[in-house]
């Protein structure tokens, strides 16, 4: 779970904007972001895509 400051929903869909797909959202945690751990490739490819998301 990764508390990303912001509305989660945002995060989620402009990862997969980027071809990433993360977890959902919780309704009482709205913002923090489910990820789960995928193969270094996968995982290499989430971190580039978030940092982008995430730097604006």
């Amino acid at each position: 779970m990764i508390d990303v400051g912001r509305p989660g929903d945002e995060v989620v869909k402009a990862l997969a904007d980027r071809v990433v797909r993360i977890g959902r959202v919780w309704q009482s945690w709205p913002t923090w972001v489910r990820v789960s751990v995928g193969t270094d490739a996968q995982m290499r490819r989430f971190r580039e895509a978030f940092g982008q998301v995430i730097q604006g």
